[in-house]
């Protein structure tokens, strides 16, 4: 119960948000509680957007208050409307920090000012446009990258009348303020002495902003594009505003949204700034200092980023930091470009993402910075992206890897513009995957990984692969082998063979065989061995001899006829009678073949000696008759034997007599004849016929001639390598490495999927142009795509996968397993559409899929029968109300003539009196009550009647001729239809609404029931007077001045039937049901009120829009005034005595009346005169909380308190119930107040309204008391009981009052 206590009086001081709809909006307001509404907080978020508008109320409750637009969470609306209800002299402040839609802003000053209301814009969330017409505004302009950034930033002020722009600067920036048209804003109030403003026009369009002492703004410029009208909202594409600024020793924070910025100096390097981006807005660094930004991208849809940038100390140079949106607006780029060295990027967050709208970063390294400083060496350009971070340009020698690293490579010659290596130098070839040079491996000098188009030297090429030459080939050139060793032949560019074999080859050819072999039909074989045709050997060798076709080792001579018989000794023996001799020869000579001693020969072979005479000399000699060894070398020979020359010099070729000739002079080596060339000299290459032809006709055909120009290394695109020379491509090949094997497509082929170039002659139905490389990208209607070509979808189908999963048929066709199937081919299928069956027979349905018709309830049949069924329902039902009308019409006819008398005018007695246009009355003024006076609000019936002379049928209606708000006017009938020759009695009601005389006209209508429709208007006069009572005149009553105001009304001093009084007028109270009521409930009691103690009540108005009270003027006013006024030692304390004897009996009389006050205080005792001398001198008022005790006794407990809080009696303070026993506690704290004249609970003791609850309903009472006198103090101790039943009547209060005033 306390802690409720204690709620009740903190909403008294500062009050409660609260919240209610009213019709399609909703109201934000501040009250002591929210009894007829929800309770709200400060912070007021959510989705309000299916109300026309939040209308914000602000009153006299609201003190030193905050209120928050998505403080937390986010804000939407589509309207939002600051209404001020009353004046205030605290400030209240507005913030719009999370708004997500975009909204207007509508201010309502209702006569008073907006000079204490602060809007407090954050950038993105603040309205599109203000308007309503005020007298001043209070606006600061502010930014952060907690809240949220959607909006765009426009808030420009639109009204009809010149305002005063009071502002706010949020210090340490420049802050954008609002725009408005020229001449809206006729003067600037700066809030404190230290905020300044700039403003800048455009078209008609001026732009505020507020900035402090603490930035140095050098200069400001604008771009204007645009000529704005009165109406329109501003446009910060259209009017660019730029400031040129030095930043002092302060943290700033530097908004891109509305204006860009060019930082001049920066004299403190060791202060972090914020910049906040916004697109197509930048901020230029010219400052030679460092400086650190700590970077936001916020604004939404997209990502938002964070991130720490520092730009180091540099006399050169500049650097940008600028947002851009592609052109899809898809992705948000924050581009940082600059010629000043950046120290480091740090702190980079992206947060996650809920769009597909995505942000990033790119930083520019420009006129030769680069990125190596933030990580990223000899980087110029880089993209950081959510996942990645990414160089996407290097400096000037380095080129992009796989891995997207700059990468510095001697070996890459030529790189494109997306700074990837294209070309390397000789030894070196492009990998694809990873964008680098690498060395060609085994050997190769130009080719690629797969395949090289040339070796280096020392290697032969063999199926685009390099082969090192090995000890086989004895001479090679340009990746040929041109010679090998004895035994071996060229075969493809290799050394083949066995080096048991015997023979010398020139090429291929077997030209020679060494000693002991003979050449016989291009093979060598063993001159001394022979069979015959059984494989009988029939001649041995020296060494061996026949025995049995057999040849058998002869074991002691080198040849012998048989084993016994010697023909040859060996070496160092001598033959003598057959048989082998050895013998020692003496010093300088030589054993010969035979034994025998003998001199040395010079150039004679060892062992070669026989019977004195050498018979084989060394190379290049010959023994001559005399067994001596001659020079006989053949000229040019490399290698020569017995029998002559068995290999020729270089330059030279062997003839078939064993002789070396001179080859041809364009060949360096040749075979057979001297113009069948092996090799070629430098300036020369070696034809496919074998023959040398000069340099000079590889002219238009090589693109680089070999190193040392024995023929071309690369040759021009529509040749390939033909040994040294350049045969032309295929007339498809663009270029080539064989005659058949292109490598890149020429005009009008294209490379097919096997390799082969395919004319584009034979691709059918390709949509566009065919690709030499891709071959077709897109394919007919018809066709699908497969290998590059396109093919023939299957039968009837119009788009395809392959020729068997068909997409999309033909019209009448249906796709079914991905085939095309007629629907005439589907049971009960009678349409198609979208290649699905959309129409089947009668009670069948189409499946899900489209491809079957199924039986199936006919639903839409069933729905029309029983529609039709309705359809009958409701024409029976017609015809029944049509039937049922005409009788109703009927009866209320009958009725009507039961009710209503209509007579025949010739029949009848009655005079009547024309009015003219066949109109007749039998009287032309009502008298009202026949001359006696009428008693108000209550209804009197007159009658008259009104006839038709004419022939034609009249309707006839009776009318008062405006609306009167004194009296009211209803006839019966209302209107009737009068045939020709007939009359009707018409009844009319009326009812005087206040005590008044009237005398006014009413109108007969009559219309004539022809095709003219002719319509009549007569009048006749009614008058009368009524009798004297509460409900007035408010012709009567006039107004002089108003004396006072209040929440309830104004209360102005006036005159009334020569009196003057108080007239008491209501604020709209006519439009409030409730409030209407509570009034008459008021009038009404105080029209029971007849005491000289009550204030006395002449009456009330009752009509609209002029409801008021008229009561006796008291020209002292109240008690409390009189307090608030005057000093103790003015008012005499017998006067004081006599104002609580007067209280009291005014009390006296409501009590003995069972009337209930529930609101007795000082403000509530009318003082009208301060002479003691009179019967009267205050008077009790202000019955609006009043109640008849009879009527409260139904409910006991209340679940309010009325009254003011100070005079609560403790049952009230608790809540409970209460009857007149809480007048008396009331009265006795005003006791207390008038004879003490001061307040019972001072401030000073007393802070807070819950320090008097506390106090009362614990039992204490004020401690002033203790200053007043014994005898008044009884009365007021007896009268404050903390239990009701204790405290004494107020009739006791009266009579020990007036004793004391006896004594005085």
């Amino acid at each position: 119960m306390w802690f409720c206590l204690l709620l009740l009086f903190i909403s008294f001081c500062n009050g409660k948000y609260c919240q209610k709809v009213d019709g399609n909006d909703i109201v934000i307001y501040v009250n002591t509680s929210c009894s007829d509404s929800t309770s709200s907080s400060s912070d007021l978020t959510g989705d309000y957007t299916k109300y026309s508008s939040v209308i914000i109320s602000i009153n006299s409750y609201i003190t030193n208050a905050w209120f928050y637009f998505g403080l937390v969470n986010t804000f939407k609306a589509n309207k939002v409307i600051v209404r001020l209800e009353e004046g205030n002299s605290k400030s209240y402040y507005l913030t719009f920090m999370n708004i997500e839609t975009n909204i207007e802003l509508e201010l309502i000053k209702n006569s008073y000012s907006f000079e204490n209301v602060q809007f407090d814009f954050y950038n993105g969330n603040s309205p599109t446009k203000i308007i309503g017409d005020v007298d001043e505004l209070w606006v600061r302009g502010n930014d952060s990258y907690k809240y949220n950034y959607h909006l765009p930033i426009q808030r420009t002020y639109i009204n009809s009348n010149p305002i005063n722009l009071k502002f706010s600067s949020n210090g340490n920036g420049i802050w954008y303020l609002i725009s408005s048209y020229e001449r809206t804003i006729n003067q600037l109030t700066p809030k404190l002495s230290s905020d300044k403003y700039f403003n800048q026009t455009c078209g008609g369009m001026v732009r505020y902003f507020s900035y402090s002492n603490d930035i140095e703004i050098h200069d400001i410029t604008t771009e204007c594009n645009h000529q704005f009208k009165k109406d329109e909202e501003d446009d910060f594409n259209s009017f660019i505003v730029t400031t040129t600024v030095s930043l002092s020793n302060y943290y700033y924070q530097i908004s891109l949204s509305t204006n860009n910025y060019i930082i001049r100096n920066n004299y403190n390097p060791s202060k972090t700034h914020r910049v906040y981006t916004y697109p197509n807005q930048w901020l230029k660094y010219e400052s030679t200092n460092q400086i650190t930004f700590n970077i936001y991208r916020s604004k939404e849809p997209y990502q938002i980023i964070k991130f720490s940038l520092t730009i180091e100390q540099s006399n050169e140079g500049t650097t940008l930091i600028k947002e851009v949106e592609n052109n899809d607006k898809s992705i948000s780029t924050v581009i940082i470009s600059s010629s000043k060295q950046l120290t480091s990027l740090t702190n980079i967050e992206f947060s996650r993402a809920l769009t597909t709208k995505k942000s990033q970063i790119m930083i520019i390294g420009m006129k030769g910075i680069t990125l190596d400083s933030i990580g990223y060496k000899n980087c110029n350009m880089l993209i950081y992206k959510e996942k990645t971070r990414e160089c996407i340009e290097c400096e000037k020698g380095y080129y992009l890897n796989s891995n997207k690293e700059c990468q510095y490579d001697l070996h890459c010659i030529k790189i494109n513009n997306q700074n990837h290596c294209i070309e390397c130098e000789y030894g070196y070839y492009i990998n694809l995957n990873t964008k680098t040079c690498e060395v060609l491996k085994n050997g190769c000098k130009i080719g690629n990984e797969t395949y090289c188009y040339q070796c280096k030297e020392e290697f032969i090429k063999e199926n685009g692969e390099c082969k090192e030459i090995d000890n086989k080939c004895n001479k090679s050139e340009r990746n040929y082998c041109l010679k090998c060793s004895n035994g071996y032949k060229i075969e493809n560019n290799q050394c083949n063979g066995d080096k048991e074999d015997q023979c010398y080859y020139e090429g291929n050819k077997c030209v020679s065989c060494s000693n002991k072999y003979t050449l016989n039909n291009g093979k060598c074989s063993n001159k001394e061995k022979n069979q015959n045709g059984k494989n009988e050997e029939i001649y041995c060798e020296n060494g061996k001899y026949i025995d049995n076709n057999k040849c058998i080792e002869c074991t002691k001579s080198e040849i012998c006829q048989t084993n016994d018989i010697e023909i040859k000794c060996k070496y160092e023996e001598y033959l003598d009678n057959n048989k082998c001799i050895n013998k020692t020869c003496e010093e300088d000579m030589i054993k010969d073949q035979n034994g025998k001693c003998n001199n040395n020969i010079e150039y004679c072979l060892n062992k070669s000696y026989v019977n004195g005479k050498c018979v084989e000399c060394s190379n290049g000699y010959s023994p001559n008759f005399k067994g001596e060894c001659i020079n006989t070398k053949i000229e040019y020979c490399e290698e020569q034997n017995t029998y002559g020359c068995k290999r020729c010099e270089e330059g030279y070729y062997l003839t078939k007599d064993m002789k070396c000739l001179k080859c041809d002079d364009k060949c360096e080596t040749c075979y057979g004849t001297s113009t069948y060339c092996m090799s070629c000299s430098n300036d020369k290459y070696l034809r496919n016929d074998k023959t040398c032809q000069s340099n000079e006709e590889l002219n238009g055909t090589c693109l680089q001639i070999l190193a040392d120009g024995s023929g071309c290394g690369i040759c021009k695109n529509g040749y390939y390598r033909n040994e040294k020379g350049c045969s032309k491509c295929g007339k498809e090949c663009l270029t080539c490495n064989q005659k058949d094997k292109c490598i890149i497509c020429g005009e009008g082929y294209f490379m097919s999927s096997t390799g082969i170039c395919k004319s584009t002659t034979t691709i059918k139905g390709c949509k566009g142009e065919i690709d030499k490389e891709y071959g077709c990208r897109e394919c007919l209607t018809g066709y699908y795509l497969i290998n590059k070509e396109c093919s023939k979808c299957g039968n009837k189908c119009i788009t395809c996968l392959n020729e068997k999963e068909c997409n999309k048929c033909e019209d009448e066709y249906i796709i079914i397993n991905k085939e095309c199937i007629h629907y005439s081919n589907i049971n009960k299928c009678k349409e198609t559409k979208n290649n699905k069956c959309s129409k089947c027979s009668f009670w069948y349905g189409i499946n899900e899929e489209g491809t079957k018709c199924n039986k199936e309830i006919v639903w839409w049949m069933i729905m029309i029968i029983i529609i039709i069924i309705l359809i009958i329902i409701i024409i029976i039902i017609i015809i029944i109300i049509i039937m049922i009308n005409y009788i109703i019409k009927r009866k209320e006819k009958k009725e009507q003539e039961k009710t209503t008398t209509i007579f025949k005018i010739s029949q009848s007695n009655i005079k009547f009196i024309s009015l003219g246009d066949g109109i007749i009355t039998n009287k032309k003024e009502i008298e009202i009550g026949e001359g006696e006076k009428i008693e108000v609000n209550k209804e009197i019936r007159e009658l008259i009647c009104i006839g038709n002379e004419k022939k034609e049928k009249k309707k006839i209606q009776i009318s008062s001729k405006e609306e009167n708000e004194k009296y009211s006017i209803r006839t019966n009938p209302n209107i009737i239809t009068i045939e020709g020759g007939y009359a009707c009695e018409f009844e009319i009601f009326i009812t005087i609404k206040c005590t008044t005389k009237i005398k006014e006209q009413i109108m007969i209508i009559s219309k004539t029931l022809n095709k003219t429709q002719e319509e009549i208007i007569k009048s006749i006069s009614i008058k009368g007077e009524t009798q004297i009572s509460t409900r007035l005149d408010p012709d009567e009553i006039k107004e002089e001045h108003k004396i006072g105001e209040g929440s309830f009304g104004i209360v102005y001093i006036g005159e009334f039937r020569g009196n003057q009084v108080a007239i008491k007028k209501m604020k709209q109270i006519d439009k409030d049901e409730d409030k209407m009521k509570e009034f008459e409930k008021e009038v009404m009691m105080l029209d029971k009120f007849r005491s000289e103690y009550i204030i006395h009540f002449y009456g009330a108005v009752f009509i609209p829009n002029k409801i008021c009270m008229v009561t006796e003027y008291a020209k002292y006013g109240s008690i409390q005034d009189l307090i608030n006024k005057r000093t103790n030692t003015e008012i005499p304390n017998k006067i004081r005595i006599k104002f609580m004897i007067d209280g009291a009996k005014g009390i006296s009389y409501l009590h003995s009346n069972g009337i209930l006050h529930r609101d007795i205080k000082p403000d509530n005792f009318l003082v009208v005169s301060i002479d003691d001398n009179i019967g009267v001198n205050c008077k009790l008022t202000d019955f609006g909380s009043s109640r008849n005790i009879n009527m409260m006794m139904t409910n006991m407990t209340f679940t309010k308190g009325i009254g003011t809080p100070k005079y609560m009696a403790p049952e009230v303070l608790n809540r409970q119930h209460y009857k007149m026993a809480s007048d008396i506690y009331s009265y006795s704290i005003t006791m207390l107040q008038i004879i003490t004249w001061q307040d019972p609970f001072p401030k000073t003791l007393y802070p807070h309204p819950w320090d008097i609850a506390n106090t009362i309903s614990t039992g204490k009472r004020p401690t002033i008391i203790q200053e007043v006198k014994e005898d008044i103090k009884e009365i007021i101790e007896k009268t404050w009981k903390q239990e009701p039943k204790e405290r004494i009547r107020i009739e006791e209060v009266v009579k020990m009052l007036e004793r004391i005033e006896n004594k005085e």
